[in-house]
């Protein structure tokens, strides 16, 4: 049930995430809805799991300190203020973290910041292709954990960032080809194709 809760909660959390930036969440009951959805499945996977909370966390607090534009928000930031305190409460349950989950990690939380750097546009063919990249990644690592028995906590990481990925993926893929694709006239692009079109080009984007 932990695994299909982080699931559900990479893909509450980026469903939110895409609708928010791009303002397209525009009914308070729904936005205010799936914060809650995200706090209650948080809680619940992180308050029998201290190292699922310090992984989850550090994974944000990094994210936050090269996205700091996004992250200095009235809902992202209480985040990193509030969470805390679910991972003090869950303590008791701390595990011994090895060598290969340390090592997995930091290449999570590694790639996560490079992509932040390299990918400043909201959408583009390379992201898309970089998200579906990812979605596969966590999903061999998911094979690769479960095969070794590595903690629970880390194939619970893996999960959220399949669901995560899943909902960028699609979401990329919506934003690069829009339903008028094969309509689109020679003068107008459907979406910011870093790197494959010049800057002259008319290009909308977020």
């Amino acid at each position: 049930m932990d695994y299909f809760l982080a699931f559900l909660g990479g893909i509450t959390c980026k469903i939110y995430d895409d609708l928010n930036d791009n303002n397209l969440l525009t009914n308070k009951h729904a936005k205010e809805c799936l914060k809650g959805i995200q706090w209650i499945l948080l809680t619940i996977l992180t308050i029998s799991d201290f190292n699922f909370g310090v992984g989850f966390y550090t994974f944000n607090a990094i994210n936050a300190g090269v996205n700091f534009h996004e992250w200095n928000k009235p809902y992202e930031s209480s985040l990193l203020i509030l969470y805390p305190l679910l991972i003090i409460y869950s303590y008791p349950t701390r595990t011994f973290a090895s060598f290969y989950e340390i090592f997995l990690l930091l290449l999570s939380y590694s790639s996560t910041s490079i992509e932040a750097f390299i990918f400043t546009e909201e959408y583009s063919i390379k992201k898309l292709l970089c998200r579906i990249f990812s979605l596969f990644s966590a999903i061999f690592w998911i094979i690769v954990c479960s095969y070794f028995n590595q903690s629970k906590y880390i194939i619970k990481i893996l999960y959220y960032f399949v669901g995560y990925f899943l909902v960028s993926s699609i979401f990329q893929a919506y934003s690069c080809f829009p339903k008028n694709w094969l309509n689109v006239d020679n003068n107008s692009a459907p979406c910011s194709i870093a790197g494959f079109i010049s800057e002259s080009d008319p290009i909308s984007s977020f």
